[in-house]
């Protein structure tokens, strides 16, 4: 289960994650709705999930449904992979946010549920900050939140 949750399990079905969205999409009619989506290890993933909702949105357009005023879409770097990537999402991205939990847990092989690993999840340890630090100037140059 340690990869196979979030974003890949939504985009495997389709279907979910396409009422997911327009429920998002009229629950924020006439208003700024952001979306973030979760455990983004390819920038692939994030475009394929934003489709889909932009596809939700022009459907219930079609239909008469009164949609947000603005869509801002977010991912949550969660997944080392996608830091190594970052040049290729931000681009397309309003905003980020840095999902510490697990990005700490995949960063020193270290199930936090595990209780003889518990030392070594450290959310301050020099490699935790040396690893945010790399995310933050590349953020801010793209103009991301």
């Amino acid at each position: 289960a340690m990869g196979w949750r979030a974003l890949r399990l939504a985009l495997e079905r389709g279907g979910l994650m396409k009422v997911q969205a327009r429920a998002l999409l009229e629950a924020a009619a006439g208003r700024t709705l952001n979306v973030m989506f979760p455990m983004v290890s390819e920038p692939w993933e994030f475009d394929e999930a934003r489709a889909l909702f932009e596809a939700q949105r022009d459907w219930l357009g079609a239909r008469g449904k009164k949609l947000p005023t603005e869509i801002r879409y977010g991912a949550m770097l969660e997944v080392p992979a996608l830091a190594e990537q970052l040049d290729l999402l931000l681009p397309n991205i309003a905003f980020l946010s840095v999902g510490t939990n697990d990005l700490t847990q995949f960063l020193f092989a270290a199930d936090r549920a595990n209780p003889k690993l518990a030392e070594r999840y450290d959310w301050l340890s020099a490699a935790i900050l040396r690893f945010l630090l790399k995310l933050v100037e590349p953020t801010r140059a793209a103009g991301v939140q």
